[in-house]
C-alpha cells in the first residue's frame, strides 16, 4: 500500500469515524425478529457442535468467546458489539482491496460509504446475524482473488484454506468454489502436483470434519451439512415461473433501495471492467451469478440478506471506475462528492419513510406489521429503540 499524505489520513478518519458513530446510535436495543433470538439463546448457553448450515458453527462459538471475554457486559451488547466490529472489519478490508486495485484512496472511502449506509448491510450491522462476519470473510476471499500483484504459493494455499474455514461461518461459501476453480486456472503456472494435493487435502479434511460432527453429534444424513432441512430441497427443485418472476423483481426493489442512485456508476464499473479487464470481470460474475440464483431459488420472507456478497462485488464495481475520473474533477468538487455520499443513503431512507406514513396503501402495511416495529423497521435500516420480542411473547 502506497504511503498515505496526512489529509489522506484524516479523511479516512474522518469517513470511519461517521460509519463507526451511525453504527453505534443505531444499533438494536432489544431482542428482534427473524433469527436474532436463535442465535441470541444458543451463543448465550454454551458453545454449539452443531454442524449443518443452521448452526452457523464458527459464528456462534466466536459469539460465546467473545461475550465470555467481555464478560462485565451484557450478553446482548457483546452480540451487536461482535456484529459492529465484523461490519466495520470488512469495510476496512473493502477500503484495502479498493486501493490495491486502483491505488485511489478516493475511490477506497466512496466505495466504503455505499456499502456501509446501504441498507442490507447496515441492517445486519445493528442486530444479532451470521451475515457481517460473512461478509467480512468473504471480503478476505475477494482480497486475496484479485491480488494479482503479490501473488506467491503460500498465499494461493491459504487463500483455499480460508474458503474452507468460511463453511464453517455459512454453507452459503460453497457458492464461491465457481470463483476458486476460476482463480486457480489463472494461476495454473505455478501449480504442481504438490501443490494440487495440497489443496485437496485441505478441503477433504474440512469437508470430513463438517460430515462426521453432523452424524454422529446431530444424527443427521450426510445430506444435511448442506441444507438443514428439507424446506431449501424442496425449494430449489419445485420450479414454478411466477416464484421466480416475483423473486427477480423483489431482487431489483432490493438493489434499487440499497444503491439508489449510486446504481450509477456500478453500472459503468461493470461495462469498465468487461471492456478493460475480462479476466478480473469473469472472477466477480463468477460469485455474482451463483450467490443471484441460490437467493433466487430460496425465496424467503427474508432473503434479502443473502444478496449482500452480490452488493460487495457491485461496490468493488463501483469503486474501481470512480478511481478513472476523480483526476478529472477538482478537489473541492470531489469533496462535496464525497460530503454527499456520506449523507445520502441515510437521508433517503429517512425521507422514504416519513412519507411512506403519508400513502394509504403504505399505512396498511405499517399497521399488518406493526407488531415488528411497523414502516419504521421496514424502511428504516437502525434497530434502536425497536419492539422487543420478548415483551410481544
Amino acid at each position: 500500500m502506497q504511503k498515505l499524505s496526512i489529509k489522506e489520513k484524516i479523511k479516512i478518519l474522518a469517513v470511519f469515524t461517521f460509519i463507526i458513530t451511525l453504527y453505534f446510535f443505531n444499533k438494536s436495543s432489544a431482542i428482534s425478529f427473524g433469527d436474532f433470538l436463535g442465535f441470541y439463546s444458543t451463543s448465550e448457553m454454551g458453545f454449539e457442535l452443531s454442524t449443518n448450515p443452521m448452526s452457523h458453527f464458527l459464528y456462534i462459538n466466536s459469539l460465546r468467546l467473545f461475550s465470555l471475554v467481555l464478560f462485565w457486559n451484557s450478553h446482548l451488547e457483546n452480540c451487536i458489539f461482535f456484529s459492529i466490529i465484523f461490519s466495520v472489519l470488512t469495510l476496512f478490508l473493502l477500503f484495502f482491496t479498493i486501493i490495491q486495485l486502483t491505488r485511489s484512496v478516493n475511490a477506497a472511502l466512496f466505495s466504503v460509504l455505499i456499502l456501509g449506509t446501504s441498507f442490507t448491510f447496515w441492517r445486519q450491522t445493528e442486530i444479532i446475524e451470521v451475515y457481517t462476519f460473512f461478509a467480512f470473510f468473504t471480503q478476505c476471499l475477494l482480497f486475496l482473488v484479485l491480488d494479482n500483484k503479490n501473488f506467491n504459493k503460500n498465499k494461493f494455499i491459504f487463500t483455499w484454506l480460508l474458503w474452507s474455514i468460511s463453511l464453517l461461518v455459512h454453507i452459503k461459501a460453497i457458492l464461491f468454489l465457481p470463483m476458486l476453480v476460476l482463480y486457480t486456472y489463472h494461476q495454473k503456472e505455478i501449480l504442481n502436483l504438490k501443490n494440487l494435493i495440497i489443496i485437496f487435502s485441505i478441503v477433504f479434511s474440512f469437508f470430513m470434519f463438517l460430515i462426521l460432527v453432523h452424524v454422529y453429534i446431530d444424527k443427521g444424513p450426510i445430506t444435511g451439512i448442506f441444507y438443514g432441512n428439507t424446506q431449501f430441497l424442496k425449494k430449489a427443485t419445485t420450479i414454478d415461473l411466477f416464484i421466480y418472476f416475483k423473486a427477480f423483481c423483489k431482487s431489483l426493489g432490493y438493489l434499487l433501495y440499497n444503491f439508489h442512485i449510486f446504481l450509477l456508476p456500478i453500472l459503468l464499473g461493470i461495462i469498465y471492467i468487461y471492456k478493460t479487464n475480462i479476466r478480473f470481470f469473469l472472477i466477480l460474475l463468477s460469485i455474482i451469478l451463483p450467490v443471484y440464483g441460490f437467493s433466487m431459488v430460496y425465496d424467503v420472507p427474508d432473503n434479502y440478506v443473502f444478496f449482500i456478497p452480490l452488493y460487495q462485488c457491485l461496490v468493488i464495481f463501483a469503486g474501481i471506475y470512480i478511481s478513472t475520473f476523480e483526476n478529472k474533477i477538482t478537489i473541492q468538487r470531489l469533496y462535496f462528492y464525497l460530503f454527499l455520499t456520506i449523507l445520502l443513503s441515510p437521508t433517503i431512507y429517512f425521507i422514504t419513510k416519513k412519507v411512506s406514513y403519508e400513502i394509504p396503501f403504505l399505512n396498511k402495511i405499517n399497521y399488518k406489521k406493526k407488531y415488528k416495529g411497523g414502516l419504521n423497521y421496514l424502511l428504516w435500516p437502525g434497530m434502536k429503540n425497536n419492539n422487543d420480542l420478548l415483551k410481544l411473547s
